[in-house]
């Protein structure tokens, strides 16, 4: 989390968080999500204040965690989900709480409501991942496999997608430090060779380029 508090969960729905900084340094919170299912995702909140934890049925909770008071008890499997959880992000302000699903299907839920919304379907097969900016404006979802999503953190809007062509494979998402508007996406290249992709996205024009190359210094295109 942004204020120097990490988390760690294990595979009886038992999630461990404490604070290894500042003023709250050694704090430590003991949360259990009830039943005995393994936590397969975990995510802070964009200002740090709230913790969300997930089983693979889709059992989800949210806690305000320096309290150790749960806020939000979700459950996934009143919805029938044919599918297991693979990743939790929250949006801007936290109003917004994104599931992705190993089939690759991105589910919204509001936070105060407890609803789920299905946003976001695939076309691509795989496991969906999620990542954000710091400030929760942005929202990454890809699927290693070769796909990827820029939606809006606050509303869920799609904003970007690519599938295939400019990301076979992505490896990670970089957020550069003191460039609050603009994210680094750099991915693998198609067979495992040297060369990769990147894609700079600027949140104030809403627009990226694509450069190529193992160094990335070849323009590509636009995205």
């Amino acid at each position: 989390a942004p204020d120097g508090f990490v988390a760690a969960a294990d595979s009886e729905g038992r999630v461990a968080v404490w604070s290894i900084e500042g003023a709250d340094r050694d704090l430590r919170r003991d949360l259990h999500l009830g039943g005995s299912e393994p936590i397969s995702a975990i995510n802070f909140s964009p200002d740090g204040r709230l913790l969300a934890a997930a089983t693979p049925s889709g059992r989800i909770g949210v806690w305000e965690h320096r309290l150790g008071r749960q806020v939000q008890s979700i459950d996934g499997t009143r919805h029938s989900l044919r599918e297991t959880v693979a990743s939790l992000c929250f949006g801007k302000n936290a109003e917004l709480l994104f599931v992705g699903m190993s089939s690759g299907t991105m589910w919204e839920i509001e936070v105060a409501s407890g609803r789920w919304l299905e946003k976001l379907r695939p076309q691509v097969n795989g496991p969906r991942q999620l990542r954000r900016s710091r400030d929760g404006n942005l929202l990454v979802s890809f699927i290693p496999e070769g796909g990827l999503q820029l939606t809006e953190g606050r509303t869920g809007n799609l904003l970007r997608e690519s599938v295939g062509a400019v990301t076979p494979c992505l490896d990670a998402v970089i957020y550069l430090r003191g460039v609050e508007q603009t994210l680094v996406t750099m991915t693998g290249a198609e067979g495992g060779g040297s060369a990769g992709r990147a894609i700079i996205f600027s949140e104030v024009t809403r627009e990226g380029t694509v450069f190529e190359g193992s160094a990335f210094s070849k323009k590509q295109g636009q995205f």
